[in-house]
């Protein structure tokens, strides 16, 4: 698929999202105002997916469950190998052989340090492919498969929260499916109109989040749920309306030539997330020795990027293996 200007500023703007609210979230005693709305970039990057997968053709889904599974797994298999060798030699330093390091570990002000037990967003990805094909085939039907779809999450949102992600996923694929050229192709008329509203959704969904967050539904179970599940709903039209509204900002900008970089970032996109999935100890122990929290924000910056940019040369082999292996197998078959 053809690269767009506004679609690759959007993934890096989405993913300095997401690594920011983590370091404000963990690092930082007290709660940054607003701090919750860096993590909504989750949802635009799972919006994002739906939108670019709907213009794909899914004509052997074996073929396309597989492929997936291949270029989600082996990036998340090689981060979490990361992980475990660093956190290893995090504890061997330290003489402090805590082997719950690697799930969850509690530091910094009672803050969760996440590692790999906050890898079930791996799931939601693999939801949202095994959905995919059933989305495509009900094209024609598609309110009434996303009135299901919605439907379902929803439900099991107000058991499980995280689960209204995937709903993120089937919005951007339908919103795609009817106005991906709208949203990418420079000749289509600008709609001034469309970037109005979406304006005005951001401004909704940010009023109604702060209400959310100041009133207190109660505390018994049915209610608590009920607040979690409408905070969710409330993030997923975040999460939607920030990706169109920076599609729309953005669009002009396809018009030119996309930058070389532009494609690594774009594959960047997911091991950086991986990375800040499993945040390291050892990597927030420089809090040790660094005090200033804006240059403690630089070096994970910079360690993040550059233990990304290795994984993700090293995640770039393994694939390629992988993918030439079967046509050595024919070429030596041809020749025999």
């Amino acid at each position: 698929m053809k690269r767009f200007n506004n679609i690759s500023i959007y993934r890096i703007i989405a993913t300095i999202c997401v690594l920011q609210f983590h370091i404000f979230y963990i690092l930082y005693d007290r709660a940054i105002p607003w701090e919750m709305l860096l993590s909504k970039g989750v949802q635009g990057l799972t919006a994002l997916s739906g939108f670019l997968y709907s213009q794909k053709l899914i004509t052997d889904n074996k073929k396309f469950y597989l492929g997936n599974l291949v270029k989600l797994m082996i990036p998340a298999l090689i981060v979490v190998g990361f992980i475990v060798t660093w956190d290893v030699i995090y504890m061997a330093i330290n003489n402090s052989w805590d082997w719950m390091m690697f799930a969850t570990h509690r530091a910094y002000g009672g803050r969760i340090i996440t590692q790999v037990d906050n890898y079930y967003y791996l799931a939601y990805i693999i939801v949202c492919y095994l959905i995919t094909p059933v989305l495509q085939r009900n094209d024609k039907w598609s309110v009434v498969a996303v009135v299901s779809v919605i439907a379902t999450e929803v439900a099991v949102g107000f058991f499980f929260g995280p689960a209204m992600i995937a709903v993120t996923y089937v919005a951007g694929y339908y919103i795609g499916k009817k106005y991906f050229k709208i949203y990418t192709n420079p000749e289509e008329k600008y709609s001034f109109k469309s970037l109005i509203q979406w304006s005005l959704i951001l401004l909704v969904s940010i009023g109604c989040y702060y209400l959310i967050k100041t009133y207190n539904f109660g505390d018994s179970y049915f209610l608590s749920n009920l607040h979690n599940l409408t905070n969710n709903i409330i993030a997923t039209v975040f999460g939607v309306a920030t990706l169109f509204f920076g599609l729309m900002m953005f669009k002009p900008l396809n018009k030119f030539k996309g930058l070389p970089l532009f494609k690594y970032t774009d594959k960047l996109a997911l091991i950086i997330y991986l990375m800040n999935q499993a945040f390291m100890c050892g990597a927030m122990s420089i809090t040790r020795w660094v005090e200033p929290m804006w240059l403690v924000t630089i070096l994970i910056y910079v360690f993040t990027i550059a233990s990304s940019v290795l994984l993700l040369f090293i995640s770039e082999l393994v694939l390629k293996s992988i993918y030439n292996r079967p046509k050595k197998v024919e070429q030596n078959v041809q020749e025999s």
